[in-house]
């Protein structure tokens, strides 16, 4: 294991060691900035990129997610680089903590009474669910972007049954960063070209997208089957 492993391993250990004496009253605050940018929620959400986690690892941190939230942690709380909950999740390939955080972003919507129409921002409360779930980060990357450029396949089929947009427009230019704007499916044939993942990612994105431009707001993916942990 390198040293960067290493270090993020060491990092990841630390946020649960930091929600468990959090849940003791040790410390009383949620907004505990990490050096790299990241706050306790975003750490349990996310993981190690290229790493599949287990079951057991995956149970945790949505236990971490529910804490922090029933706590008062913002659902709509942004790290330094602009990623919400939802990114840090779908980088991961956290399907149950993608579901836990959606579903709990349509109860405070509903709560709130926003709706697609007439929202306004934060002064209107929670955004609507499809606010939420196509939030971009820094680099003008999505979820869906998140969960294809790390290749976390059941991730996407989640975020495209719960209505995400397939193929978000681009940015022409972008202040705060050199990088081209790309859309999934660009990412998708980038990174994976012809092999069976890619293939399988470009299926659902094309299929996602016909849905989407049909003025649906969601659909299931055919051959879905996710077993989702709570």
């Amino acid at each position: 294991m390198n040293t960067t492993t290493n270090t993020n391993t060491h990092a990841h250990t630390h946020i649960f060691i930091f929600i468990f004496f959090f849940n003791q009253h040790i410390f009383s605050s949620f907004c505990f900035l990490h050096p790299d940018g990241l706050f306790p929620i975003h750490l349990a959400a996310g993981g190690l990129d290229g790493i599949e986690s287990t079951e057991a690892e995956d149970k945790r941190r949505l236990e971490c997610v529910k804490l922090l939230l029933n706590a008062g942690c913002p659902l709509l709380m942004k790290d330094a680089n602009k990623q919400t909950i939802l990114h840090s999740a779908a980088r991961a390939g956290h399907i149950a903590i993608i579901d836990h955080v959606i579903n709990e972003c349509q109860c405070q919507s509903s709560y709130f009474g926003g709706s697609n129409e007439t929202y306004r921002g934060a002064i209107d409360g929670p955004p609507p669910p499809s606010h939420f779930i196509n939030f971009y980060d820094r680099w003008f990357r999505s979820a869906v972007h998140w969960a294809t450029l790390n290749g976390r396949v059941q991730a996407l089929k989640l975020l495209l049954d719960h209505g995400c947009n397939p193929a978000p427009g681009k940015r022409k230019t972008n202040k705060y960063t050199s990088l081209v704007t790309e859309t999934p499916l660009e990412i998708c044939k980038r990174l994976y070209g012809d092999t069976d993942k890619g293939n399988e990612i470009e299926e659902m994105l094309m299929a996602a997208n016909l849905v989407h431009s049909n003025g649906k707001s969601s659909f299931k993916v055919k051959n879905l089957n996710l077993r989702i942990n709570k």
